[in-house]
């Protein structure tokens, strides 16, 4: 998995911060991103171990994700 890449939610993944949904559960699966980025360091280059570590972005939100949760378009 590349940032620009294209992906699935393949999982159900709930989320409460949906901004047509606020604060109401809506599952993310089946929804189309674009990886933005992959966290693995922190500022000056340091190692980071994030919990949540791919950004994918779905119009202008963004939400965090495991790589197995996702799935190539």
């Amino acid at each position: 998995m590349q940032p620009g890449e294209r992906v699935r939610v393949k999982k159900s993944v709930i989320v409460y911060n949906h901004p047509k949904h606020r604060s109401k559960p809506f599952d993310m699966h089946g929804q189309e991103g674009e990886v933005k980025a992959i966290i693995s360091t922190w500022k000056a280059g340091e190692p980071l171990s994030a919990t949540l570590p791919v950004v994918v972005i779905f119009g202008r939100t963004r939400f965090h994700f495991h790589a197995d949760e996702l799935e190539p378009c």
